[in-house]
């Protein structure tokens, strides 16, 4: 039996010698590293952004923040979620993204969550 495969999948995954290109290797390093540890990490400073690798961002500050930026995933999936959570409180928080953002918290208590999912272009909240 002989099997062509179309060109656009040929670059990424060859079946005659069942070796992986460069490019399917990062993908699924990607990907098993994002499963494997779905969060990042910050102590943040009053001011600064956090830009969002993970699904999962946790923040610990040394204490309350004045102000903080969160940028969400960029060109997210549809039903893609991203989460934060902190540890302090935060008194005036910015959600941004390449895609709209509705309905994304201004402030954050200590030890508050919140989780946004994306939709069709837009970032909405998430139960």
């Amino acid at each position: 039996m002989n099997l062509t495969l179309p060109s656009s999948v040929a670059p990424v995954f060859d079946l005659k010698t069942a070796v992986f290109t460069p490019s399917w290797y990062l993908f699924l390093s990607k990907l098993i590293n994002t499963l494997s540890n779905p969060y990042a990490y910050f102590t943040p400073l009053t001011g600064t952004t956090v830009l969002m690798v993970k699904p999962i961002a946790v923040l610990n500050p040394a204490g309350t923040l004045a102000n903080r930026s969160v940028t969400l995933p960029a060109k997210p999936a549809n039903g893609q979620i991203a989460g934060v959570a902190t540890t302090q409180a935060v008194t005036a928080l910015t959600v941004t993204s390449d895609q709209t953002v509705t309905g994304a918290p201004s402030s954050l208590t200590a030890g508050q969550t919140f989780r946004m999912i994306s939709h069709q272009g837009s970032w909405y909240p998430s139960p």
